[in-house]
């Protein structure tokens, strides 16, 4: 890929996840009474301000290091992903424990759902950590050759 493709790549990644980072991650209805909890009630706060850093990273030109400032922009892509996919398996976790608890009449009393906001999170972070590994193949260049 090109070196602007790798950046459009990583601009959309980023983007996506700064989106899902502030959309619905989790709907419960307990009840009939429903909560959709958003990103940035809880960990979207986190990679919100991971994803918008990772954004400002891939942008920057003539700042320090490119081969640093890549590294650094895929760790924060990276870390953002790890949350999202923590995120996802602890509300299934917590979800099926209910459930196991309530049994199979709770399936009227109680539902949830992941909301669309973490799936971009990781979606997207993934996205912008794949931009950045290949944009660090471009700039560490082919290893220098010895006799």
């Amino acid at each position: 890929m090109k070196p602007a493709q790798l950046l459009y790549l990583i601009i959309g990644g980023c983007v996506l996840a700064i989106i899902g980072s502030c959309l619905p991650w989790v709907t419960v209805t307990v009840m009939g009474e429903t909560r959709v909890t958003s990103g940035l009630d809880g960990d979207g706060v986190i990679t919100l301000i991971l994803a918008i850093g990772a954004l400002v990273l891939a942008v920057l030109k003539g700042v320090g290091n490119p081969k640093v400032m890549t590294i650094i922009g895929a760790s924060l892509a990276g870390l953002a992903a790890m949350i999202g996919v923590y995120d996802l398996i602890n509300i299934k976790d917590k979800t099926s424990e209910l459930s196991g608890l309530i049994g199979d009449q709770g399936n009227d009393i109680f539902g949830f759902s992941i909301g669309i906001g973490l799936y971009l999170v990781i979606v997207g972070s993934i996205v912008a950590l794949v931009g950045f590994i290949l944009r660090l193949q471009k700039t560490a260049g082919p290893p220098p050759m010895t006799n």
